[in-house]
């Protein structure tokens, strides 16, 4: 299919023009039609410990502040003081009765009331304190101990927006009956590319594993033939996507543990892992127990890779740039040799410096390079591979293929330009 010059996206999402990567006026648009519209992952109820707790994140480019309130409630809003704009929390996280504003001293209390002016009947005469308290965001809710917001008070209820996402979720963060925690604090670095060039990698693109990762795979003893013929890809509404490991029809005998190749890990972890297991039928779904989600993203920013315990949020930062906020989870249940096992699979292979995420970064900054230039922004990137073979599946509750495809970076290209729309 032909893209139109009108057109940044083909209708069948397999042809993109990569002026997107690196257009600042595009990026405008994003920003305001996807990051203030769309509901977004902002961190986990774990960081909440006690009802004084907080701990800043960020909504698109907008910073927020995420505390619980002396009620229990859960709080977004934006990290700026209703006087000057200042930012009211500096620390990433911490504990406090009340937020103060480091420039004039406007204090807040953890539900984001304005509480105290300094010189406040003598400068101001009395100020309404009730028509000052910082901005909060439209909705905010929970799902499997993640905590969500969005700034669009007629965005959709959450479970519609996540729609058939959430048995794979529940069987990715509610494996056990209290769930996962966050091990540590999130891990933060820079990588000079756009979002989406991130997004559609974690998409579910394992085309690039065999050449990208090349060294990686040698190292850990992946048989990447073996690998080949037991992946899949999964395209739900909404723009979400993943790769995984899915035995069709129904599923393999047993549900799968969570992670890659259990045989690098202690005896004692592998034991936890299949003591999960042995009740996991009856916790989740027992099809979306037996499909072993390996990389996804959920529209528009939110990753995940199950296979070593971690997810991601990549913040945009201009066109041109993300920070990308990486987390460790593990069971609640989980002991602690295998919490501290598992913290350091995930650092050794996707860490800042690990073996294999230092591979993708140089590459992701290359595409957005090539699309600066004049003839870079009118170029098509091309996503073809499979396209025409998806199917549904009914147990699953999403489009899947049986072979390596595309398919889910075309239904993330085709949600975007849906909420972009055309070239002006």
């Amino acid at each position: 299919m032909q893209l139109d010059q009108s057109q940044y996206v083909s209708s069948d999402g397999a042809q993109v023009r990569r002026s997107i990567y690196s257009d600042e006026a595009v990026y405008r648009r994003e920003l305001e039609e996807i990051f203030s519209k769309r509901w977004l992952l902002v961190g986990h109820e774990s960081q909440l410990s006690t009802k004084s707790s907080y701990f800043t994140s960020f909504m698109g480019e907008d910073p927020v502040v995420v505390t619980r309130g002396s009620d229990g409630k859960i709080n977004v809003f934006l990290n700026a003081c209703s006087h000057r704009g200042a930012r009211i929390c500096l620390d990433d996280s911490g504990e406090a009765s009340r937020l103060v504003c480091p420039y004039h001293a406007w204090t807040f209390a953890m539900d984001g009331q304005l509480v105290g002016v300094p010189l406040n009947n003598r400068l101001y005469g009395g100020l309404n304190k009730e028509a000052f308290g910082l901005k909060c965001v439209a909705q905010v809710e929970e799902m499997f101990g993640l905590i969500f917001a969005t700034f669009a008070s007629d965005a959709p209820p959450l479970r519609d927006e996540l729609g058939g996402l959430i048995p794979f979720l529940e069987a990715i963060f509610a494996r056990t009956p209290s769930g996962v925690t966050l091990v540590g604090k999130p891990q933060k670095w820079r990588v000079p590319t756009n979002w989406k060039v991130y997004s559609d990698n974690f998409a579910g693109d394992e085309y690039h594993v065999g050449s990208t990762h090349g060294s990686a795979v040698e190292t850990i003893g992946l048989d990447w033939d073996t690998y080949l013929r037991g992946i899949m890809h999964c395209a739900l509404p909404g723009g979400h996507g993943f790769a995984g490991h899915f035995h069709f029809p129904d599923g393999v005998e047993r549900p799968y543990t969570p992670v890659e190749q259990p045989d690098m890990l202690s005896p004692a972890t592998q034991a936890y892992y299949q003591s999960v297991v042995d009740k996991l039928d009856e916790r989740v779904s027992p099809i979306h127990g037996r499909c072993q989600w390996v990389a996804g993203n959920v529209f528009p920013n939110w990753s995940l890779l199950p296979v070593f315990n971690t997810f991601r949020i990549a913040h945009p930062k201009g066109p041109g740039e993300i920070e990308l906020w990486s987390y460790v989870y593990v069971d609640k249940e989980a002991p602690d040799d295998v919490r501290r096992e598992l913290s350091k699979f995930y650092n050794f292979n996707f860490g800042p410096a690990g073996i294999i995420e230092q591979d993708d970064s140089a590459v992701w900054e290359s595409i957005y390079v090539s699309s600066k230039g004049q003839q870079g922004r009118d170029a098509i990137s091309h996503f073809h591979m499979g396209l025409g073979n998806e199917a549904w599946h009914e147990g699953l509750g999403c489009f899947v293929t049986d072979q390596l495809s595309e398919a889910a970076q075309r239904n993330f290209y085709k949600q975007w330009a849906s909420a972009i729309g055309t070239r002006s």
